[in-house]
């Protein structure tokens, strides 16, 4: 059985470490910047996740509450009837029935409710979490639309410009890695599905960048042979 995880420490280190490599190759770009501001969030997220896992105290004891009012209320309401014993009168009975049916749909739809609430709270976040994700994966392939291959006045060489893109690719997949953190111990489909979405865009949008790569790499020149080098 596997015991290996995602370690939020790891994934930041690996950024810094390309956010070093990207301002050496391209000091000042927007895409060190970019890392950057990626490098932030990512030291975040082990406090945001461990904020999402944890219980919400203030909410559970509302939720208990709540649920106690509700029960105090059906009680007062049945007490309100009475029904002679021996003989029942029929115009209490299906009066007794009828509120009784509502509190207790009442009481099941406000349990229902009140404890899905928590999950959605926390689902909210992670949400809220990926959409900056996204964001982030949108700022870096607007940042690779600008750089094209068959554009003549480009100022980067061939070299620099396959550098460049896999920097955008690289962060593309760190991105993907730190959207997986936030669902590593908070099960929901729904969270599940908007990571799934994450990854789908930065595989994606990765895609589009490494069909610009095999371009440079077709106009790389081919070895030259050894008389070219000046051998025998």
């Amino acid at each position: 059985m596997l015991n290996a995880e995602l370690q939020p420490d790891k994934i930041t280190d690996t950024l810094q470490a390309l956010q070093r490599r990207i301002e050496a190759r391209f000091p000042g770009s927007g895409l060190a910047e970019t890392c950057n501001d990626l490098i932030v969030f990512s030291s975040q997220t082990p406090r945001v996740t461990e904020e999402i896992v944890k219980p919400i105290i203030w909410l559970r004891v509302s939720i208990g509450a709540f649920l106690l009012l509700v029960m105090l209320i059906l009680l007062l309401t049945i007490s309100q009837f009475r029904i002679t014993v021996g003989v029942i009168d029929l115009t209490n009975l299906v009066s007794l029935l009828e509120a009784t049916t509502n509190e207790i749909v009442l009481i099941a739809a406000g349990i229902f409710s009140l404890t899905t609430i928590e999950t959605r709270v926390k689902r909210a976040r992670v949400v809220d979490a990926l959409n900056r994700l996204r964001a982030v994966a949108h700022i870096v392939d607007m940042k690779q639309l600008s750089k094209d291959p068959d554009n003549p006045n480009r100022e980067l060489t061939d070299e620099q410009l396959g550098r460049y893109l896999d920097y955008c690719s690289e962060l593309l997949a760190l991105i993907s890695k730190i959207g997986f953190l936030y669902i590593t111990k908070f099960d929901d489909p729904d969270a599940n599905q908007s990571v799934n979405e994450l990854e789908n865009l930065t595989t994606g949008l990765s895609r589009k960048i490494w069909q610009k790569i095999a371009i440079i790499n077709t106009r790389k020149p081919e070895p030259r042979s050894s008389l070219e080098r000046g051998g025998a």
